[in-house]
């Protein structure tokens, strides 16, 4: 484990529930590179976002304030969450309490959040009460389902600023709302094919001016329209692009990924990677990406390895590494086909989908894969069979939500992020030379025609693969909070960023292969909460 250090303070719990009305059987915290670092904290950091553990798989964020007896709930399960009790731990000098509140009745609609203020139910709880210090908050559905909520607490926040000594949090009160920057909100007029569409959705498209330390954001259009990837050979040319109706119907598919077109989830996003799609070359690599997409039979919405596929999975792995047939027949808003024989730097654009692996009509996440052929078993192997295929980023790609967040009016922000990671590297990290970022997350603010960055959280590709399996492929959920203390008696509009990145171009060492390192990214969800 790696202690968080300076101004930022992080963790990330994991949690198995395999019970109904039970406190979670295991839970794993872990840290990772912080930015800014100065003094080491205590094992006390971990209680700053304690039970941060909810289900990922369902989509939802709930945050209780020990501070003002609110529970914050962020929905976004492409269902509505119906609330039929909460369950709270607390812990006073006279016993453990644990108590279960009846709200009112309470539902909540996918894509939305609730503010519920507990401060009644909770003051019974608390009577005769002395130091009551809340240990644990879970929602329990009407369908059984147990969702932990992330506690903060007064008294932890400033313990943790006494023991720092950076002074940044003198008092924390309530937190603001929920605000929601991914998953982004789509129109049905909305074109998702490019995603210069960001930058009608709240954010800035920027790069940052290192892949390792970064310290400068500036704004970057040819990310989405020139530059940004390139590749050890050949790089994605776009050949064709049509619309109307589609037939594939070929023997190898080596990776498919799809999910809900987010305009209209009875219409689905699809992208595959094969060789020979026409009109590319017999022997070359092709990519095609289909938005929209209608399945005119009523078995599935298509046919792989023989078998029908009725909906998209949460697991955005788990049709990669098929090498296996694909079927299927519809229309289709658009179809793009890519040849890997094309030369020089590329965009973005060949890399991404903007899509939803949950019936979450109105709301769109962010697909990034390198990912084109196969993974590797060996050191004497590479992912794609040939280092030509291998891509790699010259550039991050960068979004700064344009949500300002002053240090006048808060004390500090929590930015949850949850998001899903799978690479080709069969050997994990022993596959490589250098553990370098994958994804970035933290806070800039803006000074003239760039942001500085003031502090942020690496999540690096040792850390990402311990949670992901290449063969068989999985995908796992994984959810991270990121604790940033503001500066105080500073006037100053910060605003939230997030950075992705392939890093890796390989290094040959002999008859070795290091640093060969494709995958797949899937942000679901970045949200922010502010704090008075």
């Amino acid at each position: 484990m790696r202690k968080g250090q300076g101004n930022v303070i992080i963790a990330t719990i994991f949690a198995a529930l395999f019970l109904a009305f039970v406190l979670p059987l295991a839970t794993h915290l872990y840290t990772s590179y912080t930015a800014n670092i100065k003094t080491p904290y205590s094992q006390a950091l971990a209680d700053v976002v304690i039970q941060v553990a909810q289900r990922a798989s369902e989509q939802v964020l709930a945050i209780y304030n020990e501070s003002n007896t609110v529970l914050y709930i962020l929905n976004y399960r492409g269902k509505p969450l119906d609330i039929e009790r909460l369950i709270v731990t607390v812990s006073c000098i006279e016993g453990v309490r644990v108590a279960s509140l009846k709200p009112q009745e309470v539902s909540i609609p996918s894509g939305q959040q609730k503010v519920l203020n507990l401060s009644q139910a909770v003051a019974l709880v608390l009577q005769g009460c002395t130091k009551p210090n809340t240990t644990a908050f879970y929602i329990v559905t009407q369908q059984g389902t147990v969702i932990p909520a992330e506690v903060i607490s007064l008294r932890i926040v400033q313990e943790l600023q006494t023991e720092a000594g950076t002074g940044f949090l003198t008092r924390v009160g309530g937190g603001e709302k929920i605000v929601t920057a991914l998953p982004i909100p789509i129109k049905s007029a909305d074109q998702l094919w490019n995603i210069s569409l960001l930058q009608a959705k709240g954010f800035t498209i920027a790069t940052l001016d290192s892949m390792t330390s970064p310290a400068i954001l500036t704004p970057d259009s040819t990310l989405v329209s020139s530059s940004g990837m390139r590749s050890a050979g050949f790089s994605w040319r776009l050949v064709r692009v049509t619309s109307g109706s589609i037939t594939v119907n070929i023997g190898t598919v080596y990776n498919l990924w799809f999910g809900y077109d987010p305009r209209n989830t009875s219409k689905y996003n699809i992208m595959f990677t094969t060789t020979g799609y026409s009109p590319c070359s017999s022997t070359t690599l092709s990519k095609v990406k289909i938005y929209g997409f209608r399945s005119s039979l009523t078995q599935g919405v298509l046919q792989i390895s023989n078998k029908w596929v009725k909906e998209p999975s949460q697991d955005v792995a788990n049709y990669t590494f098929k090498n296996t047939n694909l079927y299927l027949t519809g229309t289709a808003d658009r179809i793009e086909i890519y040849c890997r024989d094309g030369s020089g730097e590329v965009s973005y654009n060949p890399y991404t989908m903007l899509m939803n692996t949950v019936r979450s009509e109105g709301f769109a996440g962010l697909l990034f894969t390198t990912i084109d052929r196969s993974y590797r078993a060996s050191l004497s192997s590479v992912p794609d069979g040939d280092t030509s295929r291998l891509d790699y980023s010259s550039k991050p790609f960068a979004l700064v939500y344009n949500y300002s967040i002053s240090s006048k009016q808060y004390t500090a922000v929590a930015i949850a992020v949850n998001y899903r990671f799978h690479d080709a590297e069969g050997l994990d990290a022993d596959g490589v030379k250098s553990d370098l970022p994958i994804m970035l997350v933290g806070l800039a603010y803006r000074d003239g025609n760039v942001f500085r960055v003031y502090s942020y959280r690496s999540f690096t590709f040792r850390e990402l693969t311990r949670y992901e399996d290449t063969y068989p492929p999985t995908a796992q959920a994984q959810s991270a909070v990121v604790f940033i203390p503001l500066p105080q008696g500073v006037d100053r509009e910060f605003h939230v960023f997030i950075a992705f990145q392939d890093p890796y171009n390989y290094v040959q060492s002999g008859s070795y292969y290091y640093d060969c390192v494709d995958f797949t990214l899937y942000v679901e969800n970045l949200s922010i909460l502010p704090f008075r």
